[in-house]
């Protein structure tokens, strides 16, 4: 009877141990799990890359993923500390003293390298997308605004007629606060913005703050836009 019941226990035992592989190697779930990511595939938009079909964090096309700061190549910071934001009237005032995010003085272009979320989590054929590679996205594919599985997403239609979804994720501006979650995408390019570039978009610093983002409402016309470097995005792969 002892000998029986610790035979249980140790298949019991081994079970759960392969249960635990499996899921890392499939990242169950929508979190960030650096390494061990599961991986979208390349879909061929008729564009001078290829686009992942998910999110990074995301296990299907309209998973939302992630929610990410800028050269955060851990996917798992949030702090905000040596960042003073303040809003007043129409502008947002930066503060910036963090060596987070990419620091006081950031790298002009983090794609590919190991500042890169996408390069540590999914491998080095994939990484973030310029904001040339952006723009030809907006420019050249067609928006239209869907719901898949319940979830408001942009479809994505290149000239070759290939599409991918891109999932409402919304953003973060600190470790709780989600804005915008079902009406609004917001995705990471690897290029920063200078300060100069921010403050074109009201966005005053003593130093450069912000990188290069897509942003659009599930109503509206997808733009380039700078965002905060703090502030949490969602991340679409290019290969």
């Amino acid at each position: 009877m002892v000998m029986r019941n610790k035979s249980s226990f140790i298949a019991l035992a081994m079970t759960i141990v392969a249960a635990f592989f499996i899921c890392t190697a499939t990242s169950c779930g929508d979190e960030p799990n650096k390494g061990s990511q599961r991986v979208g595939e390349a879909i061929d938009l008729g564009l001078s890359v290829k686009w992942a079909s998910q999110n990074v964090g995301a296990t299907s096309p309209e998973g939302l993923g992630g929610l990410y700061g800028w050269s955060d190549y851990t996917g798992a910071r949030h702090t905000q500390d040596g960042i003073g934001i303040k809003y007043v009237s129409d502008s947002t005032l930066v503060n910036w003293s963090s060596t987070f995010y990419g620091g006081a003085n950031p790298p002009r272009n983090i794609c590919g390298t190991d500042s890169d979320i996408v390069r540590q989590s999914w491998g080095d054929t994939w990484r973030l997308p310029s904001r040339s590679e952006m723009q030809e996205l907006i420019d050249k594919c067609k928006w239209q605004a869907t719901v898949v599985n319940g979830t408001a997403c942009m479809k994505v239609t290149g000239p070759n007629g290939n599409s991918i979804i891109l999932p409402a994720a919304g953003w973060r501006v600190n470790s709780i606060d989600k804005e915008q979650q079902g009406t609004a995408l917001h995705y990471w390019t690897g290029n920063a913005a200078t300060a100069a570039e921010a403050l074109e978009w009201k966005i005053k610093s003593n130093v450069p703050c912000a990188a290069w983002s897509l942003a659009v409402s599930t109503s509206g016309t997808p733009a380039l836009q700078p965002s905060v470097r703090s502030f949490g995005l969602s991340v679409r792969p290019v290969q």
